[in-house]
């Protein structure tokens, strides 16, 4: 993987975390400038921005949205929150979501539970935190390891 594409990804995923922690939410047009070349490069090459191909990043894609939406439903996700990881999935592909996804749900747990000791809050139920930055950790997390950065 080139080096400007990883270092691209990486400050579209700070740009998005840094907005959701200011404003608690994923700007659509941000989603798009990574879901449309990501598509267009897929249907042009037949691999995606990541050299992968199209059953790998539509497993991906349908993989994260197996497992957000149900966050989604339970109120415990925003809907840019649901859209992202489904953009993090198309672009890593399978397998490699799952690892995202896994950094994420640590850090989220790990968050939770920090704020609630912190705060003295009797369940995590009274937190509304922002989740994208979990997410995009475990995405950029991914995609120093693929460029051998760790």
């Amino acid at each position: 993987m080139a080096v400007w594409i990883t270092a691209l990804l990486c400050l579209w995923a700070l740009a998005i975390a840094a907005i959701d922690w200011q404003q608690r939410r994923v700007p659509n047009v941000l989603l798009l400038a990574l879901l449309l070349p990501a598509v267009a490069v897929l249907a042009w090459r037949g691999t995606g921005i990541l050299g992968i191909g199209w059953l790998p990043s539509l497993l991906g894609l349908a993989l994260a949205l197996a497992l957000t939406l149900p966050g989604y439903a339970l109120s415990r996700f925003g809907a840019g929150d649901v859209k992202l990881a489904a953009v993090m999935g198309l672009v890593l592909g399978w397998p490699l979501v799952v690892y995202a996804l896994l950094v994420a749900g640590l850090l989220m747990g790990l968050g939770a539970l920090l704020m609630v000791l912190m705060a003295g809050l009797p369940s995590v139920r009274a937190l509304r935190l922002p989740t994208a930055w979990t997410l995009l950790t475990g995405f950029v997390a991914v995609l120093l390891w693929q460029a051998g950065g760790w």
